[in-house]
């Protein structure tokens, strides 16, 4: 019953970090920034729309995995990423097909520890073993993408800074980053679904070696049953 119910909280939290880097990598929350121009001394509008640009113009551009979104006044569109990194100041994002492969491969990881887990079997150590090592590479993953983009973040926060102080009519502000919330927790649901994965390979070798023993002892009087008819 205990081992029963330590594969469910297992699969459980194998669950919950794949719903959380699934729900991270869609949204377009990984960065997320705001400008606010009053005057004619911007040219990022120019570059986003190639419109020249106005009095009072509010851009906002949201970046998710694999799309961007931007506003310009509330008019929203598509913008395609190579068209992104050519604007001043955006070369300091990482390069997206390598944001896509890292969370893309530590989901997948987490589906196949998490299958492992919840397929019935006969003998699950092996199978806590290999959940394990998977699971902990995808959390690696997970975390360098998360270390990328919180950087790339903080890059732009020292833009922010030194364009307030050289340029009038413009106030740019870097929001927070909600996907990397997302992917936090779920890095730390992951972690703790290592953690249970461990402990439950634990439990189930103690529980083999055990049956390994009575196994022995019922063949013991079997072949003492053999010597003794060979001998006499």
């Amino acid at each position: 019953m205990e081992k029963q119910f330590g594969s469910i909280v297992t699969s459980v939290l194998l669950a919950l970090t794949f719903g959380c880097w699934l729900t991270a990598m869609v949204a377009p929350g990984w960065f997320l920034i705001e400008i606010k121009t009053s005057s004619s001394s911007s040219s990022l509008t120019s570059a986003l729309l190639g419109e020249s640009p106005k009095m009072k113009i509010t851009t906002e551009v949201d970046m998710g995995l694999f799309f961007i979104n931007v506003c310009v006044n509330e008019k929203c569109e598509q913008i395609d990423y190579e068209k992104m990194k050519t604007m001043q100041n955006f070369h300091t994002m990482p390069e997206l097909l390598e944001l896509q492969a890292e969370g893309v491969l530590a989901m997948a990881l987490c589906t196949i520890s998490a299958l492992l887990v919840m397929i019935p079997a006969r003998s699950k150590s092996t199978r806590y073993l290999i959940a394990l090592i998977l699971m902990s590479i995808a959390v690696i993953f997970e975390s360098i993408l998360i270390y990328r983009m919180a950087s790339a973040n903080a890059e732009m926060d020292k833009i922010k800074k030194i364009e307030r102080t050289l340029l009038t009519g413009i106030s740019m502000e870097v929001k927070l980053p909600y996907s990397l919330l997302i992917a936090g927790i779920g890095v730390l649901f992951g972690i703790l679904g290592c953690v249970s994965s461990a402990v439950m390979y634990r439990k189930s070798r103690d529980c083999a070696q055990p049956s390994q023993v009575l196994n022995v002892f019922h063949a013991a009087p079997a072949t003492g049953f053999t010597i003794l008819q060979e001998t006499y």
